[in-house]
């Protein structure tokens, strides 16, 4: 009795002892299949570390592209302004640049500035009476005549004559431009011709500007003109009408200033800047800056353009 059931106790042992490594052997083939088997948030991740890799790649190549056509356009614009180095520098800070009764001035150790409105038909009919009332104003600038950029006729602007006569009883100073679309120097002289004849026995204090600007409409005569052309006609137009006695000045914007024209040729000419911004960034000596289209002044029922002209300090003053 007792061997048969020491048998089966043997023979149970045995038994056991011959699965658990079975069971051992199952249990590893399962972890390592499992190892075997990365997790899913492990297969994400490397998909997303590969796409942001592949993205900065990218943005690497787009960032040096970029850089490329940054120094591309710093040497354009280097290349432009190469024939300007015989320029006079601006003078002008940024720093001076502020607003009083708000209108833009200029004040620094050497400069201040004082305020002014170019005017023309574009305005109609004006209120000199209330005009004074605006006690910052110290001059004006008068459009006296135009040549059409169609047909290229010439013309005195329509409320010229009124407004140089009520302007000559106000006190305030007074300047010219001419709107020309010439397109030969022959041309630019009879402009300068016929504001001679306008002005003529007036006070003019301030400088008569020669302001040419680009028409791209369609029937423009002055579509496809160079600056070499523009330039000639500009000093032709100033020294006719220096040479009639009075001071000549040239209108243009930085845009304009490097596409159609020569500047360098005509540094001994007055320059009046158009530049609808804080502070000019024009980096040249310009005697006069207009900063807005938009200025409202007592007296014009429309928008009207504002300017500071930048004269020396007075001795006398702190």
């Amino acid at each position: 009795m007792e061997q048969t059931s020491g048998s089966r106790k043997s023979g149970s042992n045995s038994k056991t002892q011959q699965s658990r490594p079975e069971q051992k052997k199952t249990s590893a083939g399962k972890r390592r299949r499992r190892r075997s088997r990365p997790p899913i948030f492990l297969i994400l991740l490397s998909i997303l570390l590969a796409l942001a890799l592949l993205f900065m790649v990218y943005r690497c190549m787009g960032l040096s592209n970029t850089i490329d056509e940054m120094k591309a356009a710093a040497a354009a614009a280097a290349a432009k302004t190469t024939q300007s180095s015989t320029l006079s520098p601006s003078r002008l800070e940024i720093g001076g640049f502020g607003y009083e009764n708000n209108h833009r001035v200029y004040r620094d150790e050497n400069t201040e500035s004082t305020l002014g409105i170019d005017i023309s038909a574009h305005q109609g009919a004006i209120d000199f009476d209330s005009l004074l009332t605006y006690e910052d104003l110290d001059y004006v600038i008068l459009r006296c005549g135009y040549r059409g950029y169609g047909d290229g006729s010439v013309c005195e602007d329509e409320y010229f004559s009124s407004n140089i006569q009520a302007l000559s009883e106000t006190g305030l100073y007074l300047g010219i431009y001419f709107f020309s679309q010439a397109v030969t120097v022959e041309e630019a002289q009879e402009e300068a011709e016929l504001t001679l004849s306008l002005i003529d026995g007036y006070q003019i204090d301030l400088p008569v500007y020669f302001d040419w600007e680009p028409v791209s409409d369609e029937g423009s005569r002055t579509a496809d003109i160079d600056a070499r052309t523009v330039t000639d006609c500009a000093k032709r137009f100033c020294e006719t009408i220096e040479a009639a006695g009075y001071r000549a000045g040239v209108y243009f914007s930085p845009a304009v200033a490097s596409g159609w024209f020569l500047p360098e040729e005509l540094d001994s000419y007055d320059f009046w800047l158009a530049q609808y911004a804080d502070f000019p960034t024009w980096p040249y000596s310009c005697g006069m800056w207009q900063y807005t289209y938009e200025g409202s002044v007592p007296g014009i029922d429309t928008i009207v353009d504002l300017n500071i002209r930048f004269t020396a300090k007075k001795e006398n003053e702190a």
